[in-house]
């Protein structure tokens, strides 16, 4: 044992001391080093022995990691040269090919299959060259404080010693590894597993790390007690105290220093870069730094910029000269010298007249001179042609400016103060923009291609190519057998040359590829291909798409033009295929394509049967299509639809692919049907003669599409069709006393020309509901359901009666699948109806001068502008005399809109009526003749004449402004009258922009009274006012409001009123004026529908107050009323106390009162549940109490019957003594005996120690 420990001395002597020889390994320890040097020339060998050895460096498996790097000649000595001197011979290959004559034609097909495999074999090496490069270290993929080592197509994680996995992302179970070894726990310690460490529970009695301390001293050395600390011994606490090295610190519950600090946590301080940012790796005990990023340079702590341009100008363009600016971590190139296009980086030489036209005006010639450009002006113009103001036209010498749009329709003036200038639209040019410029001018496309103008291009052109070549310009050589084409237009010929035949045994594929929304018209100009049964030979076959595998359009072979020489595809692709055998040959085929955009549906008027099919059936249909085919069969008719393939994109709600059926010509129409499947549909029946089918296809999934037939079947007798008499009944077919279900009849009434229909609704009664969404009547003002729609109308309220504009009108009827009820019946006739506009103009009697028709009812309206009247003179007039009544044939005439105004005159006979004049801005004229005596009629000549105020309006909204002036004040003893008429079925909202009156009490001097008009012409008074405090919002029930001012001689009024109102306002509210009266819901007592917010104010005379009781109450019934509601305020809106919010009926639902004269009622539904609705009533209370120190009271319905008076009070404490505080007033109508009597008690209190001052202004 001796004599070996002597051996391995003098061993390590010898190794550290004594001479190294050469020719011999050595092993040797150099600063601590441990050095492994072969002999000279020799290498260093490690073996394993066996499966299961291997070799470790620092825990990484060196041999697993180099089993999965290829070592492949191929990936690993090729370089960028050898690349490059491939690709150079397969172009010289390429040349020399389509420079050579014919060749022999078994070599030639030799070659290319050769040259298209060393292609392909080239384009595989380079994909795996650009994979094996790809930094995948660059997205640090290494956690935890890893290592990434760069591998040929891959990377490599070098892990710390308490991490795992491909990324360090596995945490290595010490417990398990250290078991029952001395890195483990001891003396019966339990090991706990931690993230990138572990931690031993001691049993008591028992201290350090790793439990193999009896006593917490530091005689065992810092590690087993403090970790990466130093141990200190104290008197104090445990016994002992850990400095921890930097890095470390103790977890909290032992002294020891076995916790990492985590350096590159958030709010732990900046360790590395921040400008530029450095990625922070916290290690054990540490952290490193990432690389500086890319123009930058250091060791990731801290990073300087790095300047670029020192260095071979910074990658900048040298020839020409460009200027390198650093920026940090990068740098910027400056512009190309004039003349130059290009980056910066790269400069290329175009001339200085081809960038930017050389910076001359648009207008202007450039001419290079030298490298540098010069800008002329064309004839006409001044300036030195530089700039956008560098041509110009002079206006003191010229009548043109902007102001007489100089520039035309192709540009855009611009006004400089010596004259203008024109900025003319892309194809146009000249001083005014007056000249097309031909973008093709310059010969752009090459080698013979053909330029066309095509504006939807940015540079305004597009090259038509010839077969030989290919490219924007027809810069490249085409390949003569076989590619990818993208072009909007080209031309494609196999071979190349007529003269020419094509080889035996050819293989050739051509796919062309246009736009994504085009599709390809094929011409073909030339065909003849060897010509055998079924084209078993040579062929052309052809698909609608971009392979084999897409439908095929034909295999074609002969003589005979393809498809009649005429092919349009369904894609945006077409694949052609061409082949020929070993026989014989012959001069191929020539065509030309173009891009055309995609045609699907269409209108189909068909009167028995067609068929209809996706795009591209039988094959699958192209992506981002919307097709409609709107379907029209014989009036009156029906459509079937019949299935016989679908293949469609399978969604569960249809929002990919999907095909839409319409009952209808538009998709507001009801929906028949939604499919997105494979599986049949039962036959679709539809409810009129038009049907519309919708097809879309989004941009992914597509499927066989469908196929499906059409026919039209007898219609519904009754429902529907064609009138043409002077009068007739229109009645909806109905079954056993009700109109039948799923019905859609179209009634179309055509009278004889310069006539006009009249309809009357006799009976009416159809199912109700929000909107007329179910069941509905719509007329239409003219031939089809395109005209002009006049109403949507459902429930039991009769439409009022309609007269169109024209001789025709047309109705719609439908009917769902739910509720039907009677129906309707409705009577028209044909009117003479003539509508006269303008300052002045000519009415005659029909067949003027001739004699007129007998059996005739002409109407003739005549309106001129606001602010105008109308003087009607007759120059002849012959009707059949009769009595004073003029009871044969007569002309009336009215002053207004229609026979309702006041009525100027009945006249007939001979004698010619006195010149008549009306009011306002419309006169109405009515002629009638019976069946016996006619005459020649009459010529009458009308013309316009100014009046101070008022008129007619049917505008839906406008102004009212008196005096026209806002600063004028409008005159004395004045009374006007304007009238506004909204379309049916809608109210008007009129609102107070300006009102001061002269101020009376009971405005009884100057005024502005409203009276709305209902559908029985009854008059409404909604209230008259005065003063300067602008009216409340008034909403109408109806669509007709009067509006009357009144002036006094007196005091010289205010500035007057002005007045906007919206005649468009559609459902309900309103404002109520009368003593008594009633609300009801909408439709009542139908369901009130969806969604309605209506708004009625109840105001009744002064000194009063309202009363309200429901008399029928059925809406949703919530908690507290939450949905569906009627809510009473106590005053003028609802920002007053409420007094009850209603529901269904109760006790509470009776005897409310206000405290007022003021009431608003609101009435609410939602969405969800409805109900029968409600009808609430109200009435005048006139008992009441007042107080305060002034007021009115005014009787009921004042100042009409049955009461009649205004009475007004103020309390004076100027020392008058009265006998009484307060008294009782009781006033008693006057003897009408249709009235009964009323009684009204007012009590007035006041302050103590003031009396009352009594005031009556009105008494009747």
């Amino acid at each position: 044992m001796a004599r070996t420990s002597v051996v391995w001395f003098m061993l390590a002597v010898c190794l550290t001391r004594c001479e190294i020889r050469e020719d011999r390994p050595t092993l040797a320890a150099e600063n601590g080093d441990l050095v492994l040097r072969p002999a000279i020339g020799k290498n260093i060998h490690i073996r394993t022995n066996g499966p299961g050895s291997t070799v470790l460096l620092a825990g990484f498996d060196v041999r697993a990691a180099l089993a999965n790097v290829s070592l492949s000649p191929s990936t690993s000595e090729l370089s960028a040269n050898n690349m490059d001197e491939i690709r150079a011979r397969l172009n010289n290959l390429e040349l020399g090919l389509h420079h050579t004559t014919v060749p022999t034609p078994s070599n030639y097909t030799y070659v290319l299959r050769r040259l298209n495999t060393l292609h392909s074999k080239v384009l595989r090496l380079q994909s795996r060259m650009d994979e094996l490069s790809r930094d995948e270290c660059a997205t640090r993929p290494c956690r935890n404080g890893g290592t990434c080592l760069q591998l040929p197509g891959g990377h490599y994680c070098l892990c710390p010693v308490q991490w795992q996995g491909d990324d360090c992302d596995v945490d290595v179970n010490e417990c398990r590894n250290f078991a029952g070894t001395d890195l483990g726990c001891q003396n019966g310690a339990t090991c706990i597993n931690r993230l990138g460490s572990y931690e031993c529970m001691c049993r008591p009695g028992w201290y350090g790390l790793h439990c193999t301390r009896k006593a917490k001293d530091c005689s065992g050395g810092n590690f087993e007690m403090c970790g990466h600390g130093i141990c200190l011994q104290v008197t104090t606490g445990e016994g002992v105290h850990c400095i921890c090295d930097q890095g470390w610190t103790s977890n909290g519950t032992s002294p020891a220093c076995s916790t990492d600090i985590d350096e590159c946590a958030p709010g732990g301080g900046a360790h590395c870069s921040v400008n530029p940012f450095v990625q922070c790796f916290n290690v054990p005990g540490s952290f490193r730094c990432g690389a500086c990023p890319s123009g930058y340079e250091g060791d990731g702590y801290v990073c300087t910029d790095v300047n670029e341009c020192d260095t071979q100008n910074g990658g900048c363009s040298i020839s020409p000269m460009v200027p390198c600016y650093n920026t940090l971590g990068s740098r910027v190139c400056g512009p190309c010298p004039p003349g130059y296009i290009g980056n910066g980086v790269t400069c290329e030489w175009r001339g200085s007249c081809n960038i930017n036209h050389g910076g001359c005006h648009p207008s202007a010639t450039c001419e290079d001179e030298g490298g540098f450009p010069r800008c002329i002006c064309p004839i006409g113009a001044e300036g030195n042609g530089i700039g956008l103001h560098g041509c110009y036209v002079p206006t003191f010498n010229s009548t043109h400016s902007c102001e007489t749009e100089s520039c035309g329709r192709h540009g855009r003036c611009h006004n400089l103060h010596n004259g203008f200038t024109c900025f003319c639209d892309t194809g146009f040019g000249g001083i005014q923009c007056e000249t097309r410029l031909d973008p093709c001018a310059s010969l752009p496309c090459l080698h013979g291609g053909s330029c066309h103008t095509d504006e939807s291009l940015p540079r305004g052109f597009r090259c038509e190519c010839t077969a030989y070549y290919t490219g924007d310009n027809c810069q490249s050589r085409e390949r003569s057998c076989g590619g990818v084409i993208d072009a909007m237009e080209g031309n494609l010929a196999y071979p190349l040359s007529n003269a020419t035949i094509y080889g035996h045994n050819v293989r050739c594929a051509w796919v062309i590829h246009t736009a994504p929304d085009k599709v390809i018209n094929v011409t073909f100009s030339r065909f003849n291909v060897e010509l055998s049964n079924d084209c078993t030979s040579d062929f052309l076959q052809i698909h609608d798409g971009r392979s084999s595998a897409s439908q095929l359009i034909g295999r074609f072979c002969g003589t005979e033009l393809p498809k009649g020489g005429n092919i349009i595809s369904s894609h945006n692709n077409l694949y052609f295929w061409f082949r020929s055998d070993a026989s014989q040959a012959l001069q191929g085929f020539a065509l030309h394509w173009t891009s055309v955009a995609p045609v699907c549906g269409g209108q189909i008027n068909e009167r028995v049967y067609g068929i209809i099919a996706s795009p591209g059936s039988p094959g699958k249909y192209p992506p981002n299509r919307d097709c409609n085919w709107e379907i029209s069969v014989d009036f009156g008719k029906r459509i079937q639809i019949n299935f016989f393939l679908l293949d469609l994109e399978n969604h569960s709600n249809c929002s990919f692919d999907y095909l839409e059926i319409f009952d209808g010509n538009s998709r507001t129409d009801p929906l028949l049907g939604r499919y997105c499947n494979a599986s049949l549909p039962q036959p679709v029946l539809s409810a009129g003669s038009n049907i519309l089918i919708h097809f879309h296809s989004d941009a992914f999934t597509s499927g066989g599409g469908f196929q499906i037939s059409f026919a039209a079947t007898e219609g519904m007798p009754g429902c529907g069709g064609r009138f043409t008499a002077e009068r007739g009944e229109l009645v909806s077919p109905t079954y056993n006393g009700k109109y039948m279900n799923n019905l859609l009849c179209d009634y179309q009434i055509t009278t004889s020309p310069n006539t006009k229909i009249q309809i009357t609704f006799e009976s009416f009664h159809l199912e109700s509901s929000y909107n007329c969404g179910y069941d509905y009547l719509k007329v239409y003002d003219g031939p089809s359901e395109t005209s002009d729609l006049v109403g949507t109308f459902c429930g039991t309220r009769y439409p009022q009666n309609f007269i169109s504009s024209s001789n025709k009108l047309y109705l719609r009827f439908k009917s769902d699948y739910g509720l039907t009820y009677s129906g309707f019946r409705i009577t028209y006739k044909t009117l003479c109806r003539y509508v006269f506009s303008g300052d002045s103009g000519v009415i005659t009697s029909p067949g003027y001068p001739k004699t007129y028709p007998l059996n005739r009812n002409c109407e003739y309206i005549i309106h001129v502008a606001i602010g105008k009247a109308i003087q009607l003179t007759f120059v002849n007039f012959d009707l059949e005399g009769g009595y004073r009544t003029c009871w044969n044939d007569f002309v009336e005439i009215h002053d207004g809109l229609d026979a309702n105004s006041t009525s100027l005159g009945k006249f007939c006979g001979g004698s010619q009526p006195p010149v008549q004049t009306s009011s306002l801005n419309y006169m109405y004229l009515k002629f009638v003749s019976d069946f016996s005596v006619t005459g020649t009629g009459f010529y009458a000549n009308y013309t316009s004449i100014d009046i101070r105020c008022g008129g007619i309006y049917k505008d839906p909204t406008a102004l009212i402004n008196h005096p026209p002036s806002s600063s004028d004040q409008y005159e004395n003893d004045q009374e006007c009258t304007w009238i506004i008429i909204a379309p049916l079925d809608r109210h008007i909202k009129l609102t107070w922009n300006r009102f001061d009156i002269e101020g009376m009490s009971s405005c009884y001097s100057d005024y502005v009274k409203l009276i709305e008009i209902d559908e029985n012409n009854e008059e409404n008074d909604l209230g008259k006012y005065c003063g300067r405090n602008a009216p409340p919002e008034i909403n109408t029930f109806t669509n007709r409001l009067k509006i009357k001012f009144r002036s006094d001689f007196s005091i010289t009024g205010g500035n007057g009123f002005n007045i906007e109102w919206d005649g468009s306002i559609s459902g309900c509210g309103g404002m109520l004026t009368g003593s008594s009266g009633s609300i009801s819901s909408p439709n009542y007592p139908q369901p009130y529908g969806r969604n309605a917010n209506c708004r009625y104010s109840v105001v009744v005379n002064p000194g009063s107050r309202v009363k309200f009781s429901f008399s029928d109450l059925d809406l949703e019934n919530t908690i507290n009323c939450r949905d569906d509601y009627v809510q009473i305020f106590d005053g003028r809106d609802e920002k007053y106390p409420s007094l009850g919010r209603f529901c269904v009926m109760s006790a509470k639902a009776f005897d409310i009162e206000t405290t007022s004269n003021f009431a608003f009622i609101k009435f609410r539904s939602d969405f969800a549940v409805g109900g029968k609705g409600f009808v609430l009533n109200y009435e005048t209370v006139c008992t009441n109490n007042i107080t305060g120190t002034h007021g009115v009271i005014e009787s009921p319905n004042f100042p009409d019957y049955p009461s009649g008076f205004r009475l007004e009070w103020i309390a004076n404490s100027c020392g008058e003594v009265f006998e009484k505080d307060y008294g009782y007033f009781t006033v008693k109508p006057g003897s009408i005996s249709t009235v009964e009597p009323v009684d009204c008690l007012w009590k007035i209190e006041t302050s103590p120690g003031t009396a009352i001052q009594l005031s009556i202004y009105n008494a009747l």
